[in-house]
């Protein structure tokens, strides 16, 4: 999401709906990767997400790994909306993964706690989870 705009569930499946068509109309190279084809990379560094075929991100609460390129990412349905943050944890580099009992993202390993910002709450990790910018929730860009 751009700033702290936030987008309503409805709004969000507009989105999907016009960005369906645009994905229609430009050059987009369909990956069938890790992913199991349930997104498309776009040449520029995006991956492009469609809430149908991922449907644990249909719902707050659900969340998903995604590789984009080297890197992964975790997307989750929070009570914002949709957010992408780096899913390598900075201290040892295990794939973290959200509690939306808490809204933190978890590292499973050693413990540590990042809130929905990315920043730590918990350590042993002492430096935050990146963000990705997600202009419309659907599209995840590298910063």
């Amino acid at each position: 999401m751009n700033g702290d705009k936030e987008v309503s569930r409805r709004q969000l499946l507009g989105s999907a709906g016009v960005l369906g068509s645009a994905l229609v109309l430009s050059r987009v190279v369909l990956a069938q990767d890790e992913n199991d084809g349930k997104a498309a990379k776009i040449t520029d560094g995006q991956l492009v997400l469609r809430i149908t075929d991922n449907p644990e991100l249909g719902k707050v609460g659900g969340w998903k790994l995604f590789d984009l390129g080297e890197e992964r990412v975790i997307v989750a349905n929070t009570d914002k909306g949709l957010i992408a943050r780096s899913a390598t944890c900075t201290h040892k580099g295990c794939d973290v993964e959200y509690n939306p009992a808490v809204h933190q993202f978890v590292c499973p390993c050693h413990g540590a706690r990042f809130d929905e910002d990315g920043k730590v709450v918990r350590g042993p990790a002492r430096t935050n989870l990146p963000k990705y910018a997600s202009d419309t929730a659907l599209v995840i860009s590298k910063p």
